[in-house]
């Protein structure tokens, strides 16, 4: 006995020795793995939860933005593993707003490699403040930073401190100081602030390693935001310390760093902001009419070009002919033509004061050569297709009795088998029994099959990125056309003959009339919040430094995402957008407008154009994307969301209903209210969605709701569900996809659809395809016959749509007293509600996104059925194999079918009953109706278009060739990193080598699991074995 416990006293020490030997090789073998969770500020709905991102940094790599998802508690979470031999691991969370993508932010984060931690980021109304919680897996020692992995085990770190002082100058040219303060931060260190005083800020850093390397960031801070502007969108590092001192300057909207005030730049052309003054639009604001104004018997030639030395016509119908212009009233210039002038082309020649010589074409243009290249003097009133009716369409009087139809010219009429002549051009919509090879209506005979009110067309204005001249064919060349040239021609692309400049007008005429003769609206959708590139703009080359936004060093301001953003408060070019849509409501008889990026403009102009537009037609429809974009001057307020009340009779995307439907827009995975997801509380906000968009919205009415589930720039919902639901079968797909069409029918506010949404279109997984070839694009006319329920439920809608006014009230108020919640509970996704509208008769609609039949009851009284699911499916066992809608009558139990909304309406009792009415309201769930908790009032959502946009709008990446539109919030189109787009990093960016231990993959963890049995092993034995001794 003694020998064996000798033995085993021996064996135990044996393994204790080696799980303390293979525990630290595995710790130090050991990746690095991060979960990241964060907790919004309750203000911020979850439509915006998208603009929320990891920025994380280590060894080896730049900054780099890292998605967030949203689970079921209502946090954001990502899982990050870092690349082998990563050191000087950080991060930080940031939230973008009006294509500021540092909006908000938290403070910085250290991460010591080899660590698994769990980093719990807490947001507060205040940057770089926020909580944060860093908890180790419990298998890791406590993630706080070791000594510096150089020091010998035992050894005492080197007490050493390294200093250096550094002084900065900041020369702002403009001498304006206030909010400006440095950001500085060491490597791998938190930051801190530093104020400025005259320009001036003196201060010590102190580090226990030699200082290289020092970041700098010059920001101007608000009140509410400490990230209101950036003197340079790159982080800049001082690396010259002689002595253990810097003294550097650095230069208003410059990105560099001078250690010396003589290689400052010279004060530059700041005359920008004197063309943006009061006393200079008091001086030459001119309220008159520009352009070529055309009679046969002579045409006056008026450009409004203030700041010209002089101005020449140049007549290249003539051989070139240099006419000089004569200088008029407030800063015009004018020539008579004698004669008819119908078809000259020309441009202008404008010499500038500092002797610069430009020759431009005609900002007020109304036609020109292919490719923009002159204008050219038309008689639009007289250029008509066979059969033009110069009158308006019937008023259309309420905007939320709209079903609008969003597509383009190119998608609808390209495709080779869709048995139109005259493919992607504007009279391919003019033909009619056109069919596919399969035998399937196409064009004009489908759309008007759909029983929708308006088509939107993509824009229809002369735009850059299409050769008119070039081969125009199937998959040659593609453009949604958001990069504007000039905004009062039609785009030549779309003519039957771009080289003839009357063609292109009676060609878009023609398809204008064809749309109305089939009974419906046409909305254009136009794009005045930026330019192609501004350098090549008419409007810029003109009067340069007035048409945009600048910062105070005269630099364009970017607010949209794409490098430049118009500014609609100089009274000029708020003319002109007036002017320009008053042309095309006139000249060519549209129906409405769609606002591309509207937030950028600005609450006085949109005002302004909703009154000049009445003039023509009071009932001319006007939207618009309204996020919270823009760099407005102080004073102007941004025609966004937030400001909806101030702009009555203009409707708004409300990105709320889209993304509290699919979730996330800009990226597949991620699932929302019709595909299973959302918080316990989102029956609410898809309640109030249908009631207009009340308590989630600061609309002034319902008609300022536009309920969408996509559009151009954002995943069609089929590629959506497909990407969130990858193991859904395809009839589940179906089912999803009716379910979400059906609650967008059911809301009150304006309904719009992107076309192809009937028959579960696919853009084949492409969020953003503005430049994707036809293939991608093509509207695939034969899937309405492959998706034949779909697309015949699509028709179904839209009639009860239309024959049911209680889904498109416009008044809150009658809204809040007919609807009212019958079953509405945080925590069940599952709703129902009671609509009593008028003298009409009574509905009750059932809600149910869950998997499985809803086992509830009806209401007291007989119901008949008025909207089915997409299948017909039975709701009560009685039920023979299909729902019967209008024949039938119920009451009692029923079972809703899953994933399904279903409308009963109540059937009269021949008896006489009490009324309920006001003198005796019906008894409600006392939450009814009132503003719920869980809802929160948002700030806004983006481009796209930037993003969309910025993003989104939102998306673009360079200044001078933009090749995206802007994302619809503010990124309404792509979004772009900071170090993707320019190159540069941002607050604490790694600035050490890479280095560190490998990981080493499953075997490390095997390794792992195995030390920490033999230890523990090896200890029971050790202790036994005492015990027995």
């Amino acid at each position: 006995m003694k020998v064996k416990s000798v033995w085993a006293g021996f064996l135990s020490l044996v393994l204790v020795l080696a799980g303390l030997v293979v525990m630290p090789l595995q710790a130090l073998a050991a990746p690095t793995s991060i979960d990241v969770k964060v907790q919004p500020l309750e203000s911020v709905p979850q439509s915006e939860y998208g603009n929320y991102a990891v920025w994380l940094w280590h060894s080896g790599e730049g900054g780099r933005a890292v998605p967030l998802e949203a689970n079921e508690d209502g946090e954001l979470e990502a899982s990050i593993e870092i690349p082998d031999g990563s050191t000087n691991i950080g991060m930080l969370i940031r939230r973008s707003e009006g294509g500021n993508e540092w909006a908000y932010q938290s403070q910085d984060v250290t991460i010591e490699p080899g660590k698994n931690v769990t980093v719990t980021f807490t947001e507060t109304e205040t940057s770089q403040e926020w909580g944060v919680d860093i908890v180790a897996d419990s298998t890791d020692p406590d993630p706080g930073t070791d000594p510096d992995p150089g020091t010998d085990p035992g050894t005492e770190p080197d007490p050493t401190t390294h200093t250096a002082e550094i002084t900065l100058h900041y020369v702002r040219y403009t001498g304006d100081y206030d909010g400006w303060n440095i950001w500085t931060w060491l490597p791998n260190k938190d930051g801190q602030s530093v104020e400025l005083e005259d320009g001036t800020a003196t201060w010590t850093v102190e580090s226990a390693e030699p200082i290289s390397k020092v970041g700098i960031i010059l920001r101007r801070s608000t009140p509410e935001n400490e990230w209101a502007e950036k003197n340079s969108p790159d982080d800049l590092f001082l690396t010259n310390f002689e002595d253990g001192k810097a003294e550097v300057w650095i230069a208003q909207g410059d990105p560099n760093v001078y250690y010396s005030e003589a290689d400052v730049p010279e004060t530059p052309d700041l005359s920008c902001h004197e063309l943006h003054s009061k006393e200079f639009n008091d001086l030459y604001y001119f309220d008159g009419e520009l352009g070529a104004i055309y009679t046969p018997s002579s045409t006056i030639f008026r450009l409004w070009a203030p700041t010209a030395e002089s101005v020449s016509l140049v007549n290249y119908s003539n051989n070139g002919e240099v006419i000089p212009m004569t200088a008029g009233e407030k800063g015009t210039w004018e020539y008579t033509h004698e004669g008819d002038a119908r078809g000259l082309q020309y441009r202008y020649r404008i010499t500038f004061e500092d002797g610069k010589l430009d020759e431009v074409q005609d900002p007020y243009a109304r036609s020109s050569t292919a490719n923009s290249t002159r204008s050219v003097v038309v008689d639009v009133d007289n250029l008509n297709p066979e059969g033009w009716t110069p009158k308006r369409m019937l008023s259309f009087e309420n905007p939320e009795n709209a079903t609008i139809y969003e597509a383009h010219v190119r998608d609808l009429t390209i495709g080779p088998d869709n048995g139109i002549e005259n493919k992607g051009k504007f009279l391919g919509l003019t033909e009619e029994g056109t069919v596919t090879a399969e035998g399937n209506p196409s064009g004009l005979d489908y759309l008007k099959s759909l029983g929708v009110t308006h088509v939107q067309f993509l824009p229809m204005y002369d735009f850059a990125t299409v050769d008119e001249t070039g081969n125009l064919g199937f998959d040659e060349q593609y453009n949604w056309g958001y990069d504007p040239v000039n905004y009062n021609v039609p785009e030549g692309s779309y003519a039957s003959d771009p080289q003839d400049p009357e063609s292109r007008i009676v060609d878009m005429k023609a398809m204008i009339d064809a749309v109305h003769d089939a009974g419906m609206y046409v909305i254009m959708d136009v794009v005045y919040n930026h330019v192609y590139d501004v350098e090549s703009s008419p409007l810029h080359r003109t009067v340069p430094g007035y048409y945009f936004r600048y910062t105070d060093g005269c630099a364009l301001q970017n607010g949209t995402g794409v490098g430049n953003e118009t500014a609609s408060e100089q009274p000029m070019m708020r003319k002109y957008m007036i002017d320009s849509l008053k042309y095309w409501a006139e000249a060519y008889q549209i129906d409405g407008f769609r606002f591309d990026l509207m937030g950028i403009h600005d609450v006085e102009t949109m005002k302004q154009i909703r009154d000049a537009l009445d003039e023509v037609d009071s009932t001319i429809l006007l939207l618009g994307e309204g996020w919270n974009m823009g760099n407005h001057p102080d004073g102007v307020e941004g025609a966004n969301q937030d400001n909806a009340k101030q702009i009555p009779r203009i409707s708004f995307f409300n990105d709320k209903f889209r993304d509290t439907m699919k979730g996330t827009h800009n990226k597949l995975p991620g699932t929302g209210y019709v595909s299973g997801g959302g918080a316990d509380d989102v029956a609410w906000d898809v309640y109030n969605l249908i009631k207009g968009g009340q308590h989630v919205r600061d609309y002034a009415d319902a008609a300022q709701s536009v309920n969408y589930n996509e559009a151009h720039d954002n995943y069609t919902m089929y590629d959506k569900l497909k990407g969130s639901l990858p193991d859904a079968s395809e009839d589940e797909i179906v089912r999803r996809h009716a379910f979400a069409t059906e609650l967008q029918f059911l809301a009150n506010g304006v309904n719009f659809v992107h076309a192809g949404q009937e028959a579960l279109r696919t853009k084949h997984g492409v969020e953003n395809s503005y430049n994707s070839p036809d293939h991608i694009n093509v509207l695939d006319y034969d899937r309405a016959a492959e998706y034949a329920d779909s697309f015949s439920y699509f028709q179904k809608l839209a009639k009860f749509r239309a024959d049911n006014d209680w889904v498109r009230i416009r008044e809150y108020s009658e809204i809040e007293q007919a609807y009212d919640a019958l079953s509405l509970e945080d925590g069940d996704k599952r709703f129902s509600y009671r609509v009593n509208f008028g003298d009409q008769p009574e509905r009750v609609v059932f809600v149910n996104p869950d998997a499985d039949a809803w086992k509830t009851e009806l209401p007291e009284g007989d119901w008949k059925l008025i909207l089915s699911d997409i299948s017909n499916t039975p709701v009560t066992p009685a039920d023979s194999s299909k729902a019967n809608e209008g024949e039938a009558t119920y009451s009692g139990a029923i079972a809703v079918p899953h994933i399904a909304a279903i409308v009963f309406e109540k059937v009269e009792s021949e008896e006489p009953t009490d009324p309920v009415g006001p003198t005796e309201p019906a008894e409600t769930d006392p939450t009814d109706s009132v503003d719920p908790e869980p809802t929160d009032e948002p700030t806004d959502e983006p481009t796209d278009e930037p993003t969309d946009e910025p993003t989104d709008s939102t998306d673009p990446t360079e200044p001078s060739e933009p090749t995206a539109e802007p994302t619809d919030e503010p990124t309404e189109g792509p979004t772009v990193d900071p170090s993707d787009q320019d190159g540069s990093t941002q607050p604490g960016d790694s600035m050490d080598e890479p280095g560190g231990l490998p990981k080493t993959g499953a075997a490390v963890i095997a390794a792992g699991i195995t030390a920490l049995a033999l230890l523990v092993l090896g200890v029971a034995m050790v202790v036994r074995r005492s015990k027995e001794a």
